[in-house]
């Protein structure tokens, strides 16, 4: 019996960087192309786990009271939070409200 895959990677370009990180499966669903998110693939190669420097955050809130924190590529951060590009979808079923800009960590 196969194993139910929990977690994929993912990773957001940075200037030079690729930076890398596991996040539960699918947390990334219909955002990806907002975020400039990019699963990672077989093959794909200089991506750096951990580094020092982290990709900016934002904070998505949802119309059923939930908030999600996720990566963002630095080049899309004006777009989801200043021109709104993400307020009025859904993630996973769900209407975004509104989408604000936490930062990086690091």
């Amino acid at each position: 019996m196969a194993r139910e895959i929990k977690s994929s990677r993912y990773y957001v370009e940075m200037k030079t960087l690729k930076y890398g990180w596991t996040a539960p499966k699918d947390s990334y669903k219909g955002l990806e192309n907002e975020l400039g998110v990019k699963e990672v693939k077989d093959g794909d190669k200089g991506i750096t786990y951990g580094g020092n420097v982290k990709p900016p955050r934002v904070r998505i809130n949802l119309a059923d009271g939930k908030t999600l924190v996720r990566f963002c590529d630095p080049d899309k951060v004006e777009d989801v939070v200043v021109n709104d590009t993400l307020t009025g979808e859904k993630y996973n079923n769900i209407v975004i409200c509104s989408v604000r800009n936490v930062g990086a960590r690091g």
